[in-house]
């Protein structure tokens, strides 16, 4: 049997005519606002603490599934990343080589050249030398027989 808002009504008005007033309303608070059968007992409070429990442990091993899901794509996302760095490395590594070595052609190029301009202007001025040196002598000889033919003369 279903109750009613109206039979709780009913309920109220006798238990006041005969307990009166106070009596009555301490009775109704006393009273579930739904029928008995919508009361929570503790073997249903119990039922619903093991279907909790049961649904945070599957939520748990869900949880921890996914993390380690997550855990393994990213180990396998720093894999891939540091294999890509190590191959860029090693790009940047052999172009800078390569770099090098074509820098260092081209200054062995010019230092040869350098060399080579070296060589010439030593030449330039060993030849200048010479024929300085041998103007001097000149001169020199000349300076020489003309003093001696000076002397001879007034000698």
């Amino acid at each position: 049997m279903a109750i009613n808002e109206r039979d709780r009504y009913r309920l109220f008005e006798a238990a006041e005519q005969h307990l009166g007033s106070d009596a009555a309303e301490t009775l109704m608070e006393l009273l579930p606002p739904v029928g008995w059968a919508d009361v929570a007992v503790k073997r249903d409070l119990d039922q619903m603490e093991l279907l909790l429990r049961s649904d945070l442990d599957q939520t748990r091993i869900e949880l921890k599934s996914e993390i380690h899901a997550v855990r393994l794509e990213l180990k396998s996302d720093i894999q891939e990343l540091r294999s890509e760095l190590k191959s860029e490395i090693q790009q940047v590594s052999v172009g800078m080589k390569s770099e090098i070595g074509g820098f260092r052609a081209e200054m062995y190029h010019e230092l040869s050249q350098v060399h080579q301009e070296l060589g010439r202007v030593h030449q330039r001025i060993a030849d200048q030398t010479r024929t300085l040196v041998l103007t001097m002598m000149t001169m020199q000889l000349a300076t020489i027989g003309a003093t001696a033919a000076i002397v001879a003369r007034f000698a």
